[in-house]
């Protein structure tokens, strides 16, 4: 093999697998940070009022064999 002088003098930074290398883990983090960013400006509001009125008890209550598999649990008194 032969060694030129201009591969002996070549930096880090001219290889371009060293960027291909620190770009990766760099991006990632990057979109990380602005995912939690995004999360954290965009909060859901909690639900403060009862829904379950809206829908109707029939669509809250299992049935058929999974109401009575369930040991009941689910069921309105």
């Amino acid at each position: 093999m032969i060694n030129t002088e201009a591969q002996r003098s070549r930096s880090w930074f001219q290889e371009p697998f060293m960027w291909l290398v620190v770009a990766i883990p760099l991006i990632t983090v990057i979109a990380g940070l602005s995912t939690v960013v995004i999360a954290y400006r965009n909060h859901d509001a909690l639900v403060q009022e009862d829904r379950a009125g809206i829908m109707g008890p029939s669509q809250h209550q299992p049935v058929g064999l999974a109401a009575e598999s369930n040991g009941g649990i689910g069921r309105t008194p």
